[in-house]
């Protein structure tokens, strides 16, 4: 353990800026839920989360996941593929961020460094490998991580900088590194983008927003996910999405994203329906009715949800199931 006298030199640094029992200082303590970052306590920004068929939940800084695990996404040290109950994922006992792709996760730890498990056919772990992982494995040259986020085979962080850095699946161009195609196994930054405070991933596609308020996106754009009124298909550089200002949280799903405004109103592009006749794509965003006071957002496969300063919930899309 450092001797935490304010000696660098002793690595009492490092100790304030990451030690859930002396944040900022010594002897401040981060309360339950809470985990220290860059020397301040913050809550966990995702304590649970759901990937394709398999969920994880952060639980006093150790990670916990149950449903799938074929391909090792449960991190627990096999690839049993039903796990009912909740089971604990090996090695990681400082998790402050979670994100679940398709069929494999990832997550930040207290040092700000990123961790995945899982898949890997297409290097979504960022291990610079295309092993699959029963257990976390450390995504290469990522020390400075703010937030994750997984899409169907790709991961995207967004670093301290401002800059957003992304690994795996290439074939739509959601890595956002100006190529399509070519599968990337350890991360790359994406083209142009320096100033980012938040981002998403949905399946084929990515989005971030800027410090300006503009929302920025790119990947798969078959049914107008990247909301920027253009009959390209798809593009490996990110653009800007028409009618959208004053972003401060985004979601994204299969074929959509959505962005809270903080105005509280939510605005949302892409697929409408299936894109089906009757429900055409909007490949500009549109405010959702009636929502104006939303302080989260949520997105899956055809349904969003909004928490509202109420605490209600309101939820739009498909409903089949109820």
């Amino acid at each position: 353990e450092a001797d935490c006298d304010g000696d660098p030199a002793n690595g009492c640094e490092a100790v304030l800026a990451s030690a859930n029992d002396h944040c900022g200082q010594c002897g401040t303590a981060c309360g339950v839920g809470q985990g220290c970052r860059s020397g301040e306590c913050v809550a966990a920004s995702a304590p649970i989360a759901a990937g394709g068929d398999h969920a994880c939940m952060i639980r006093e800084s150790s990670v916990w996941c149950w449903g799938n695990g074929n391909r090792g996404q449960l991190g627990a040290g096999n690839d049993e593929f039903i796990n009912p109950s909740p089971v604990q994922v090996q090695g990681l006992t400082d998790a402050v961020d979670l994100s679940l792709g398709g069929e494999h996760s990832c997550a930040i730890r207290e040092n700000d460094s990123v961790v995945c498990w899982g898949y890997n056919s297409d290097g979504q772990l960022g291990d610079g490998t295309t092993d699959n992982r029963n257990v976390p494995s450390a995504v290469q040259g990522i020390d400075d991580a703010v937030e994750i986020a997984t899409g169907k085979d790709h991961s995207c962080v967004l670093r301290q900088s401002g800059a957003v850095f992304c690994w795996g699946n290439n074939e739509k161009g959601q890595l956002g590194n100006g190529t399509t195609g070519e599968s990337n196994p350890t991360p790359a930054a994406v083209q142009g983008l320096t100033d980012a405070i938040s981002i998403v991933a949905g399946t084929y596609h990515s989005c971030a927003a800027r410090t300006s308020g503009e929302v920025v996106c790119w990947g798969d754009n078959a049914q107008g996910q990247l909301g920027a009124e253009t009959e390209e298909r798809q593009t490996g550089t990110p653009v800007a999405v028409v009618g959208v200002t004053n972003a401060v949280q985004l979601a994204a799903a299969w074929m959509y994203s959505c962005a809270l405004r903080s105005e509280g109103d939510v605005y949302c592009w892409g697929t409408n329906g299936y894109g089906t006749e009757g429900y055409p794509p909007r490949d500009t965003a549109y405010q959702v009715d009636g929502i104006t006071d939303a302080t989260q957002i949520t997105a899956d496969h055809f349904a969003a949800c909004a928490l509202r300063q109420s605490g209600e919930l309101s939820c739009w899309g498909a409903n089949q199931r109820g």
